[in-house]
């Protein structure tokens, strides 16, 4: 179960970064973090914390919406 959510949300953000004709460089460069980290994420191979969700969702110019 968990591992279907990392992977819908990597899928996410993969496709947000598409939409934006950004790279996984150019991604990582404005967050600060390595272009493994998003492809990991991207993959559904990372657990990322709020914090980063966050910083992505900023990066993406997007709004983050949590429902629990």
């Amino acid at each position: 179960r968990v591992e279907k959510l990392l992977s819908q949300i990597g899928q996410r953000i993969c496709d947000l970064r598409k939409s934006k004709s950004l790279t996984q460089h150019d991604l990582a460069r404005e967050l600060k973090i390595s272009q493994q980290i998003i492809s990991r994420i991207e993959r559904g191979n990372e657990n990322v914390s709020l914090l980063t969700l966050k910083s992505l969702a900023d990066a993406l110019r997007v709004n983050l919406k949590i429902a629990l």
